[in-house]
């Protein structure tokens, strides 16, 4: 059973998926994809959304509310339709970037410099809290 408005509850999937997924360290990768369980980790640091879970998104589905973003097997896959997300430019680029890094993985870094493991980039972030919450989800 859906905790908010269905109507209102598509409206903040969509801006957190969409609009400004950058703002919760989310990124699609360039065919439209991401794990469902980094946008449900996302989500998690909200309060008022950790009702959220995979049978929601169906829920919402089932009521003819169209989302996005579609959920196929653990991959959210953005609707052609919907268009691309939208990731705000940085006007110049910081002089300083922060990747969150757990510290057994340290030495491995050190020796071999950062690279993806699960996705193919390595986000970077120009705020060190955004870094350790992207680094608190892979926990």
């Amino acid at each position: 059973m859906l905790k908010h408005q269905p109507g209102t509850l598509a409206k903040t999937l969509d801006s957190i998926g969409r609009h400004s997924p950058g703002e919760y360290g989310l990124f699609w990768d360039p065919d439209g994809t991401m794990p469902w369980k980094e946008f449900y980790w996302a989500l998690q640091e909200d309060s008022s959304l950790r009702f959220v879970r995979e049978s929601t998104i169906r829920e919402l589905t089932l009521l003819g509310i169209e989302l996005p973003f579609l959920l196929e097997g653990g991959q959210l896959r953005l609707r052609p339709e919907a268009g691309p997300a939208v990731y705000s430019p940085a006007p110049e680029v910081p002089k300083r970037l922060y990747f969150g890094l757990k510290p057994k993985n340290l030495a491995s870094a050190r020796q071999s410099g950062l690279r993806p493991t699960r996705r193919r980039f390595v986000p970077l972030c120009d705020e060190k809290e955004l870094a350790l919450r992207i680094a608190k989800r892979t926990e």
